[in-house]
């Protein structure tokens, strides 16, 4: 594991509060010469790119829609470009949820899934412990594929919170960039359709079988077959699986981990939009913002 730079990372952390990224002459340029689209009627008065810049202007500084409509007149008027209200920019961020662009232009030979909840509605914590649950609660599942060199997010796919791993395992795979070789998930995703579509695609999905697995002829079996036979050479026990973990490279999924406790330390764990498109928009949004954060350390 390479040593990091102390120096340059904490200046990277003491860029992400500064407005300069948002004020800088390159960016201003660019938002005057962005037009709004002329396909169809009643073409929108603001280009994508204003839209996006206010939305991550928002996401960074944790606005309400109102507050980011006042700091934005603040940075983008004096220099003529033209703010929409906050209601306008409510409603044009549902627009991109059919648009959404690739997060990152990497292509990872080492991918790691996992997932995790996201409230979107429900009381706090301290309330529920002290009174308990008053009213309905509800969350969303938030799948990612991280590049383990990189530390980027390269793909997120937001869903109810009843979908399977597995299920979503299969979309993530079948979206995986064509550089990937391996990679690595909890005991989640090894399903049939999983396992099935990973060796179809030539990726070595290392995933630990289950405590009771039983060797497989099927083809497609086979890296989990010597997962088992590993696991149960090495005593079949808890220690067991560890030492597995440390001689496959299972040990780094802990990144991915970490990509979602920076999502949640840095932004919260609430959601703040309601309706299900916004959501999709807004989580691949902090998860934009996290890749950026990511380079200015690297």
């Amino acid at each position: 594991m390479c040593q990091r730079n102390w120096r340059q990372y904490n200046a990277s952390l003491v860029q992400r509060g500064s407005l300069t990224f948002f004020c800088d002459p390159k960016v201003v340029r660019a938002l005057k010469k962005a037009k709004a689209p002329r396909k169809g009627a009643g073409r929108p008065a603001y280009p994508p790119q204003l839209i996006l810049m206010l939305l991550l202007l928002k996401l960074t500084y944790k606005l309400t829609y109102r507050a980011c409509e006042g700091m934005a007149h603040h940075l983008f008027t004096p220099h003529g470009i033209q703010v929409p209200s906050y209601s306008t920019l409510c409603r044009r961020m549902r627009d991109f949820v059919s648009t959404l662009p690739s997060l990152s232009k990497r292509r990872p030979q080492i991918v790691l899934l996992d997932s995790s909840g996201f409230k979107v509605q429900g009381e706090g914590e301290w309330k529920t412990k002290v009174h308990g649950k008053a009213r309905r609660r509800s969350w969303v599942k938030v799948h990612l594929v991280v590049d383990s060199r990189s530390n980027e997010i390269v793909d997120v796919i937001t869903t109810p919170s009843n979908v399977s791993d597995a299920e979503m395992g299969i979309a993530l795979l079948e979206r995986m960039p064509r550089s990937a070789r391996s990679l690595y998930a909890d005991g989640a995703y090894d399903g049939e359709g999983f396992r099935r579509l990973s060796a179809r695609k030539g990726i070595v999905a290392v995933v630990p079988p289950p405590q009771h697995a039983i060797l497989r002829v099927e083809g497609h079996l086979a890296y989990r077959n010597d997962a088992l036979r590993i696991i149960k050479g090495l005593g079949d026990d808890l220690l067991a699986r560890r030492l597995w973990g440390k001689l496959t490279g299972y040990c780094h999924r802990v990144k991915v981990e970490s990509a979602f406790a920076r999502l949640k330390k840095v932004f919260g764990e609430r959601l703040f939009s309601r309706r299900f498109d916004a959501l999709v928009v807004e989580v691949w949004m902090k998860a934009l913002l996290s890749n950026i954060w990511i380079k200015w350390a690297s």
